[in-house]
């Protein structure tokens, strides 16, 4: 009798592991104060772009009261009525305004303010404009503020206009100026940070 042999197959089956690795947690080196630094700048650079975004949300005669507000508050144009009465108005030969530094109005201060989206680039066109009517104006110094921001062109006009002192303020400037002169902002919280003090414990 002749016998088969039986062949059994066997399937082999992969099994495949995976092994998941849980990493340390990280521990920072910054310092506490750091940590809190860092949380603080995070904190305004979200105002900042509050600001801005509530800026153009609003008319351009809200943003010269802005202007006005800013400018008085960093020590132009003595009270805000008075700033009021040179800034705000119809533009005059190409500026929005003029602020008196004195009380005779011997230093005068011309001011232009834009309401630009961040893509509307300010250019050299815009500066030489300006320059002109500071000259028509009488004036030797300038203010250019807006939202948005300036090219290289005209900021490097501005820097070789002769006996002329021009400050150009674009968006980012524009917002730092009105974090640190509280301008359309307010205190949220207080925080105290205590130390020790080594006076206290020291014997005389």
């Amino acid at each position: 009798m002749a016998f088969q042999r039986s062949h059994t197959t066997t399937e082999a089956t992969t099994l495949t592991t995976a092994t998941v690795v849980v990493e340390p947690a990280v521990t920072s080196a910054a310092t506490p104060h750091e940590r809190i630094d860092a949380a603080l700048g995070e904190i305004n650079g979200t105002l900042r772009s509050q600001l801005l975004a509530a800026l153009l949300k609003n008319d351009p005669e809200f943003f010269e009261r802005v202007v006005i507000d800013l400018l008085v508050e960093m020590g132009y144009g003595g009270s805000r009525e008075n700033a009021a009465e040179h800034v705000g108005g119809v533009g005059d030969e190409g500026v929005d305004g003029r602020i008196n530094q004195d009380a005779l109005g011997l230093d005068v201060v011309v001011i232009q303010a834009k309401r630009y989206h961040a893509d509307n680039v300010i250019g050299r066109e815009k500066l030489q404009q300006f320059i002109g009517a500071m000259h028509g104006q009488g004036a030797t110094k300038g203010v250019f503020i807006t939202t948005s921001r300036f090219a290289a062109t005209a900021v490097e006009y501005v820097k070789r206009s002769a006996n002329l002192k021009v400050i150009l303020i674009d968006g980012e400037r524009l917002t730092d100026l009105m974090l640190q002169y509280k301008i359309g902002v307010r205190v949220e919280r207080h925080a105290d940070i205590l130390a020790l003090d080594q006076n206290y414990f020291e014997e005389d």
